[in-house]
């Protein structure tokens, strides 16, 4: 399944197959095709997944005779030789279907007519967040700075040892050289997590207090679990063009998933006593919500967090294929000019950063988090 997840990326070595032709896609800005390829991907995996879970939980009882595995055996072979001897190798173009084409229609009709709202968010993204932010933290911030209150902000939540680890992380990335680098991907990733956390918490409280809204839900969040991440790149990039923006929108999409599950997840781990007890009391709907239901709930969302900002920040090199900048764009351009040691440098920066906002986020969890309940 890891090697399926990294088929774009190995492209930019040479590889080829379904990688080149999410890559072809994303040049063209063909999201009709690109879905398509995003469904091979799925497939493959679906395959592979369901034949080594076969192999795995196989039943000796259940298990077919060796007749029957050499029969299977000696029929795809007579089927690999009957399909050379008549030259039916490739699969016949003319079976081939454009499926896939009305939603490249869609994506351009969205593009053409929607340009308007397109173009201004793009532009207030940009000149009202991500540029005024970078520009501030990189030109107007000392770096001593930003480590202190980081350290400050690591003892405040769980004592010394994490204000430590986050001077020592902090510290190696300055002296390694990424630090600006660093801070424009942190910006990134800050307004990605931050948007994904705003939809995802009260979409994830809706499925897990309304079946239904979990039944519609749950279809689409798999699709969005299961398509390779550069295909939500490609309708973003069609929509915006080259920059920040898309990145963004693909990250959001892309880190979403966990965040509403577990967010619904720990609703429906409410106990039902501390809600019938909160209504004996005669509280109203809206203060059993937020008085019981998201306190009893906030460690299982606070993991559902820590999930977004993992996900989110392993986009980091895909959005530097659009031109996100930061990391992700060095990342890229590392491997392009066959660079081993800028990319051990840049890898090394986004563990560190990693680290910083994966233990930061869990010493959140367990300050403003109520003891983990279950279902009973």
């Amino acid at each position: 399944m890891m090697a399926l997840g990294i088929v774009v990326l190995a492209t930019l070595l040479g590889a080829g197959g379904l990688g080149q032709s999410a890559m072809d896609t994303l040049s063209q800005r063909r999201t009709g095709r690109g879905v398509a390829t995003g469904l091979a991907v799925v497939a493959i995996a679906a395959v592979l997944d369901r034949l080594g879970r076969a192999v795995v939980g196989q039943d000796r009882a259940t298990a077919p005779s060796r007749r029957t595995v050499l029969l299977c055996v000696g029929g795809v072979i007579g089927l690999i030789i009957f399909g050379r001897s008549a030259n039916y190798i490739a699969f016949p173009e003319m079976w081939e279907t454009r499926a896939f084409d009305p939603i490249d229609d869609g994506v351009k009709w969205a593009r053409d007519n929607l340009r308007w709202f397109t173009r201004n968010f793009n532009d207030t993204v940009v000149s009202w967040y991500y540029v005024p932010v970078r520009d501030y933290l990189t030109d107007s911030v000392a770096w001593p700075v930003i480590i202190a209150s980081a350290a400050a902000l690591g003892a405040w939540l769980k004592g010394w040892r994490l204000a430590l680890l986050n001077v020592c992380a902090m510290g190696s990335i300055l002296l390694i050289g990424m630090w600006e680098l660093s801070i424009d991907t942190f910006v990134q990733v800050v307004a990605a997590v931050v948007l994904s956390i705003l939809l995802a918490i009260p979409v994830g409280i809706a499925a897990g207090r309304h079946r239904r809204v979990e039944a519609a839900l749950s279809p689409v969040l798999d699709a969005l679990q299961t398509i390779p991440s550069l295909v939500y790149i490609i309708p973003a990039v069609t929509l915006f063009t080259i920059g920040v923006v898309p990145g963004l929108i693909a990250s959001i999409l892309y880190a979403i998933v966990p965040g509403v599950r577990l967010a619904a997840l720990g609703i429906k781990q409410v106990p039902t006593e501390s809600v019938e007890a909160s209504q004996m009391f005669g509280a109203r709907p809206r203060q059993t919500m937020f008085g019981v239901r998201i306190p009893l709930a906030a460690r299982t969302i606070m993991a559902g967090v820590n999930q977004v900002i993992m996900l989110v920040l392993a986009m980091v090199i895909i959005s530097g294929l659009v031109g996100g900048g930061g990391l992700g764009f060095e990342t890229i351009s590392a491997v392009k000019n066959s660079e081993l040691g800028l990319g051990f440098e840049v890898g090394f920066a986004i563990v560190m950063m990693a680290i910083v906002l994966d233990r930061s986020s869990q010493a959140i969890a367990d300050r403003v988090g109520a003891p983990e309940v279950t279902a009973h």
